[in-house]
């Protein structure tokens, strides 16, 4: 018997991050600037810190994530690629515009230099 997949894309109690990646994958497309290539571990870092700390808000797992992916990617500066990890936050806390940054397309666009 197959697991029923919620809105959130969680496989049961077992969420899989190639069940809700092409989800994500499109809401950045809609987006202008940087590649999906380039910006998909960032969204995957924050599914992954999102998955296990949505009781909290936004302003205590924020080191967490900065935490995560500096251990990751210490060649890639947290601060260009956070919106990504917001985004994700955002959809699965159901806390839009927790995050100081949200919405703000672009705002850290490696491209920009911003």
């Amino acid at each position: 018997m197959k697991d029923r997949t919620t809105a959130s894309g969680d496989v049961g109690d077992k969420p899989d991050w190639d069940t809700v990646m092409p989800k994500y994958r499109e809401r950045w497309q809609e987006r202008k600037g940087r590649r999906w290539e380039d910006v998909e571990p960032a969204y995957r870092v924050g599914w992954e810190v999102a998955r296990r700390g949505r009781e909290r808000r936004w302003s205590d797992v924020e080191p967490e994530f900065r935490r995560t992916w500096n251990e990751r990617y210490p060649d890639k500066p947290w601060d260009r690629f956070l919106d990504a990890a917001q985004d994700v936050w955002d959809d699965l806390t159901a806390e839009p515009g927790a995050s100081p940054h949200a919405g703000e397309v672009g705002a850290q666009d490696e491209s920009s230099g911003r």
